[in-house]
């Protein structure tokens, strides 16, 4: 997996030190609206660095059971690792079953952060939280180091328990409010056989003013047993129009391939990555035609434009834009689930 999201990487790398700023062109306007593009990506970002969402992330960290269940890492084998913490903690691994309920014991309970203990515990003079879930309370979060402040609240994060009051119900879902806007909010159920486990993500997030859906399918990875993966996602900016979906396939021989498509206006931007150990081929098009390939050794890729001719700088610099965003989608999806397993390790009875 991590050769997987390492070849894009590299490839931006190489990218960014060829084209340098040289901006927007000609050559660059001709083949996509690469403003537009830019714009939407930025748009997207900002809603996932919403203060809320980054005290969400940071959650996880203090509730004690990160290590076995969310994994400093983001992209691809964060969310593969999620998948398979999640599995081993719901029984997934054990047979045809879902997700259980979460157990009553938790039910209706607000956990706050103990600054002396250095994790959250129950408080039982706090009210709120949801009769059907469990409440954690949100504070002022550090972006650099994931540290938080305890003496600035600024919302709360609920489990809310689905299945408890209705066996057909979508399973599990995750809210996030700050300021009466509800940053994040998302349902996600895990099912399938041993061999073939599978998890499933519907939600969206908002700093309120811009929605940002995003649809997750994690199937197949035959935990601990050998096998491939595979990972479907999507993003959709409702307002402009503009989606990302992300497609990844994964064997445990470091072989896999990545496909992430951008649609935006009348644009359609294609990047595919086939990579075995130390080798990647990329092949990025544009309205069905190629932009720019990338092949030969991961660490020192050979990039050309159609035909095998030189990129432009105006041509590198918008096929970098194009790039990044390739791997943002995985850590941003990667963030948005690693605190899912810890507090599920709460709400299953890992933790009083």
């Amino acid at each position: 997996m991590r050769k997987i999201n390492g070849a894009v990487a590299t490839l931006l790398l190489g990218l960014a030190a060829c084209g340098g700023d040289s901006g927007t062109g000609p050559a660059q306007e001709s083949r996509f609206a690469a403003k537009d593009v830019s714009a939407n990506v930025a748009r997207i970002e900002r809603v996932a660095a919403a203060p809320a969402l980054e005290s969400y992330r940071a959650l996880g960290r203090y509730i004690g059971v990160t290590s076995s269940v969310a994994p400093a890492e983001a992209g691809a084998p964060a969310i593969i690792a999620v998948a398979r913490g999640i599995a081993s903690l719901t029984g997934v691994e054990g047979g045809p079953q879902l997700v259980p309920v979460v157990r009553p014991g938790v039910l209706g309970r607000t956990y706050v952060f103990d600054a002396t203990a250095g994790t959250y515990v129950p408080d039982p003079a706090r009210s709120g939280a949801p009769a059907n879930g469990v409440r954690f309370v949100l504070y002022e979060t550090n972006a650099e180091t994931g540290t938080i402040n305890p003496a600035v609240e600024i919302g709360y994060a609920d489990l809310i328990d689905e299945r408890a009051s209705s066996p057909n119900s979508a399973g599990l879902r995750f809210r996030v409010v700050s300021g009466g806007v509800t940053a994040l909010e998302y349902a996600f159920e895990v099912g399938g056989l041993f061999v073939a486990p599978t998890l499933a993500v519907n939600g969206y997030m908002s700093d309120g003013t811009e929605r940002v859906n995003f649809q997750l399918a994690v199937s197949g990875p035959a935990w601990g047993h050998g096998g491939a993966a595979h990972l479907d996602a999507k993003l959709e900016l409702p307002s402009q129009s503009f989606t990302v979906t992300a497609r990844l396939d994964a064997a445990t021989d470091g072989v896999g391939d990545v496909e992430l498509t951008i649609r935006g206006g009348s644009d359609v931007i294609l990047v595919k990555s086939h990579s075995t150990p130390g080798q990647v081929d990329v092949t990025v098009t544009v309205n069905g035609k190629v932009l720019a390939t990338a092949t030969g050794e991961a660490a020192n890729p050979v990039l050309k434009g159609e035909g095998g001719r030189d990129l432009t700088a105006d041509e590198l610099a918008a096929l970098a834009q194009i790039v990044a965003f390739a791997d943002g989608v995985f850590k941003l999806f990667g963030n948005l689930l690693a605190p899912a397993g810890a507090i599920l390790g709460l709400a299953l009875g890992l933790l009083p």
